[in-house]
C-alpha cells in the first residue's frame, strides 16, 4: 500500500496528476458511455464561501433544500436533525441567481481541508445548473483542498469538470479509518465500499485534502500507469513485430500477475487477455525448463482466475 508522507514539504498543483490518471486508473472508466447532460453549469450564478455566522441567517432555507434533495436516496444521513445541523455546520458554499438561493453544498472542516458532506438544491433547471457550478468551483479551487466522497450523478459531475480522482488504496487513510472498513473495487483502482447502516456503498473521492495526500496520490499512480505503459507498448510492438519475444511474455505474465495478487486488479481488459493467452502460446513452443513452465502455470492461473472485464453503465 502507498504511504502518505507526512513529511514532505513540496507542494505544486499541475494538470500531470489528472493526465496520468486519465491515461492510467481511469483508462477503462473512460470507455464509459456516459451520455451528454442537458444542464451546463451557469457562469452567472454567485458563489459564496461563508462560515457558520452567515449560515445561520439562511439556515431554514438552505435545511429544506437538503432535506428536499436527499427525500429520494433514503434521506439526509450525515445530520440527524434540523437541530444537529444547526450544531455541527461550520462551512457552506451558497449559489445565488439574483437574490435567490438556488443551491448548497456543506463542508466539514478535517485536517485544514474541507470535505463536502452534504449538497442540495431548489429541484429546478437552475438549482441543477448551481450543484454543477459548486463542483466545478471546488475543482477549480484544488489547491485551496475542497474533497469529497462521490457516487452516482455527483461523481459524474466531477468527473465532467476534470476533478482529481484519488487512488482508492488511499482511502483509508484520507478518511482516516482502517483498511478492513472498505472493500476496494474489482473494476477499478478509484472505487471502493463503505459500509452505512448495515448497507454498502460504492464511491470514490476527488480531490486532495492536504499536500501529503496528493503526493501519495502522484507516486501511486505513477508506479501503476508505468505498468500499464510497459505492457500496452509491448502488446503493440508485439502487433508489429508479429508476435511476443519470450522475454517480453515472461514480463507481461509477471506484471499482471504481480498487480492481480496486490490487489490492483481483478479483471482483465480484453487486450490483456489476449495478451495472455498469445503469451502462453510463445512459452509453450519454447524450450522448456523449470522457469517457463512457472510462468506457464501463473498464465493459466490469471486465465482462469481473472474474468474479462464488463464494462458497468454508470447510472445518474
Amino acid at each position: 500500500m502507498c504511504k502518505i508522507n507526512k513529511n514532505n514539504n513540496t507542494y505544486t498543483k499541475t494538470n500531470d496528476l489528472h493526465k496520468i490518471v486519465e491515461e492510467s486508473i481511469l483508462n477503462v472508466l473512460s470507455e464509459q458511455n456516459y451520455g451528454n447532460l442537458s444542464i451546463e453549469a451557469n457562469q452567472n450564478l454567485k458563489i459564496d464561501f461563508i462560515g457558520k455566522d452567515e449560515i445561520m441567517p439562511i439556515s431554514d432555507t438552505i435545511w429544506q433544500m437538503l432535506v428536499l434533495s436527499y427525500e429520494n436516496v433514503g434521506g439526509l444521513k450525515t445530520y440527524r436533525s434540523k437541530e444537529d445541523f444547526l450544531r455541527k455546520v461550520k462551512y457552506a458554499k451558497i449559489v445565488y441567481n439574483k437574490e435567490d438561493i438556488v443551491a448548497c453544498s456543506i463542508y466539514r472542516n478535517m485536517e485544514g481541508s474541507y470535505k463536502m458532506v452534504a449538497i442540495g438544491c431548489n429541484q429546478d433547471e437552475i438549482g441543477k445548473q448551481g450543484i454543477q457550478a459548486i463542483i466545478k468551483d471546488d475543482v477549480e479551487k484544488f489547491d485551496y483542498h475542497f474533497w469529497a466522497e462521490v457516487s452516482g450523478a455527483i461523481e459524474h459531475y466531477f468527473r465532467k469538470y476534470n476533478g482529481y480522482p484519488m487512488p482508492n488504496i488511499l482511502a483509508p487513510e484520507i478518511l482516516n479509518i482502517s483498511s478492513e472498513a472498505i472493500r476496494l473495487s474489482k473494476n477499478d483502482n478509484v472505487h471502493y465500499e463503505q459500509q452505512i447502516s448495515n448497507e454498502w456503498f460504492e464511491k470514490m473521492i476527488y480531490g486532495a485534502k492536504s499536500k501529503e495526500v496528493y503526493e501519495a496520490a502522484i507516486a501511486a499512480v505513477e508506479d501503476y500507469s508505468k505498468f500499464m505503459r510497459d505492457v500496452n507498448n509491448i502488446t503493440e510492438e508485439s502487433s508489429t513485430n508479429k508476435g511476443y519475444t519470450i522475454k517480453q511474455a515472461m514480463y507481461i505474465i509477471e506484471n499482471i500477475y504481480r498487480a492481480h495478487e496486490e490487489d490492483n486488479f481483478n479483471e482483465l481488459i480484453p487486450s490483456w487477455h489476449k495478451a495472455l493467452i498469445e503469451c502462453k502460446e510463445v512459452l509453450m513452443k519454447a524450450e522448456q525448463n523449470r522457469t517457463i513452465v512457472d510462468y506457464i502455470e501463473y498464465c493459466d492461473y490469471l486465465l482462469e482466475t481473472m474474468p474479462v472485464l464488463q464494462l458497468h453503465p454508470l447510472r445518474i
